[in-house]
């Protein structure tokens, strides 16, 4: 193999390392996002939703299961950050909502 053809071998390898490490960092990030949505002051979960909202497409599940929790305010908080996701939130929501009523039919005919 030319010495050439190792240095850009070398450069993919670095490149796709990045973009894992990137990936990486994003799913963390929004971890810890969704944390303070939990936990913070009125002004941290204020700027944790901005910050989720502004996340995209990588925010929208880890969102969507935070609205399935039992508070209320968290709830919220989530839906106001999906909001500000906008378009590419409505198909994963359409499908959850889609996969909650065919269970809440299940549950019924079960109990006839």
């Amino acid at each position: 193999m030319p010495p050439g053809r190792l240095f850009w071998r070398h450069q993919e390898d670095i490149t796709l390392a990045k973009k894992h490490l990137n990936g990486m960092t994003e799913r963390i990030r929004i971890e810890e996002l969704i944390a303070d949505l939990r936990s913070g002051t009125l002004e941290v979960r204020r700027a944790a939703t901005a910050k989720l909202g502004a996340s995209g497409k990588e925010a929208v599940e880890p969102l969507i299961a935070v609205m399935q929790t039992g508070d209320s305010d968290l709830r919220w908080y989530a839906a106001n950050a999906l909001v500000l996701i906008g378009s590419p939130a409505i198909e994963p929501l359409l499908a959850k909502a889609a996969r909650q009523q065919a269970e809440a039919w299940r549950v019924e005919l079960a109990q006839l």
